[in-house]
């Protein structure tokens, strides 16, 4: 289930979870491999002409993670979503992920170690 997700909810009220899960996926099979990805804003464009509902991309984020926290083989790119179709992409999108995570962690240290510095505290998350 989509966590942080009460936000947007009104928004979507109308669209069942399920429902947005089916349509992503329809669109995304169409967009298979990284030189056929299509932008979020794209994705948002075509649920709105098909259902006549406006999904924004922060949502459609959320729901495209949700999906991949269930197993769907999902990469992305500078130039949007797309399906994974084999091993090499899907290691590369792996990597891509953990390149990210790195960059991020390195950034919770720096910023751990300024709070410790500016309010002289070991910060316990």
């Amino acid at each position: 289930m989509i966590t942080n997700f009460d936000n947007y909810y009104i928004a979507l009220k109308n669209i069942p979870h399920a429902g947005l899960v089916k349509k992503i996926s329809e669109i995304l099979l169409k967009h298979q491999g990284k030189n056929n990805a299509i932008t979020g804003d794209h994705i948002c464009e075509v649920i709105e002409e098909d259902w006549g509902k406006s999904v924004n991309v922060r949502v459609l984020r959320k729901v495209i993670d949700d999906m991949r926290l269930n197993g769907y083989p999902l990469g992305s790119s500078e130039n949007g979503y797309y399906l994974l179709i084999d091993k090499e992409e899907t290691r590369k999108v792996i990597r891509s992920l953990c390149d990210r995570a790195d960059a991020l962690m390195g950034i919770i240290r720096a910023m751990s170690n300024m709070y410790e510095e500016r309010f002289g505290e070991e910060l316990i998350i």
